[in-house]
């Protein structure tokens, strides 16, 4: 007997100033969902999503930056996940740019 499963992977979500304020929406609130809704229905068919977020999502709470040291809103991360991903890597070279506080807040 197999067994099989379907695997995708996609890059780095760096979130720049430009991105998280283009998803900025009239409540001060972030909505990033438009922007990977042409990707839903192929991240939808397989059984294991996974992409790499490369800027910790501390939120607002830390305040937003960009480069050098990035903080990008929280709501990245639910778009992600509405979007059909089911993994995320916090281990990259961002991961430490706002500390341990901002780590905390990415993995909630």
């Amino acid at each position: 007997m197999s067994s099989r499963f379907s695997f995708v992977a996609v890059g780095d979500a760096l979130i720049h100033q430009g991105v998280y304020n283009a998803a900025r929406v009239e409540d001060g609130a972030f909505d990033f969902r438009p922007m990977l809704r042409l990707v839903w229905e192929r991240i939808a068919s397989h059984d294991l999503a996974f992409y790499n977020q490369e800027t910790i999502l501390g939120g607002v709470e830390l305040g937003l930056s960009t480069y050098p040291c990035f903080d990008s809103p929280r709501e990245v991360g639910d778009a992600f996940i509405d979007a059909g991903f089911n993994l995320a890597s916090l281990a990259n070279n961002r991961t430490l740019d706002r500390g341990e506080r901002a780590v905390l807040r990415s993995l909630e």
